[in-house]
């Protein structure tokens, strides 16, 4: 299988954003919340909810910790 560097990045922004809103949910919070403990604006995170930007793994990671989360479920593609 050919890698296609923009499809498959934009496919995993968009299934990052659908965790992202899943966990928020899960965890009763919101995110203006996250977006604080982030200390990211929430115009920022929206655009990682929507897919329009993907995060550094630094941020990835500092997601995963804050919504008490593995880290290698937001880099696994098939859940």
């Amino acid at each position: 299988m050919r890698f296609n560097r923009n499809t498959d990045e934009k496919a995993w922004n968009k299934k990052f954003g659908d965790k992202i809103k899943r966990m928020i949910h899960i965890r009763n919070t919101t995110q203006g919340q996250l977006a604080h403990e982030l200390d990211i604006s929430e115009v920022v995170l929206s655009r990682y909810i929507t897919g329009a930007r993907a995060p550094s793994p630094y941020l990835v990671s500092k997601i995963a910790s804050i919504l008490d989360c593995d880290v290698t479920w937001f880099y696994d593609v098939d859940n």
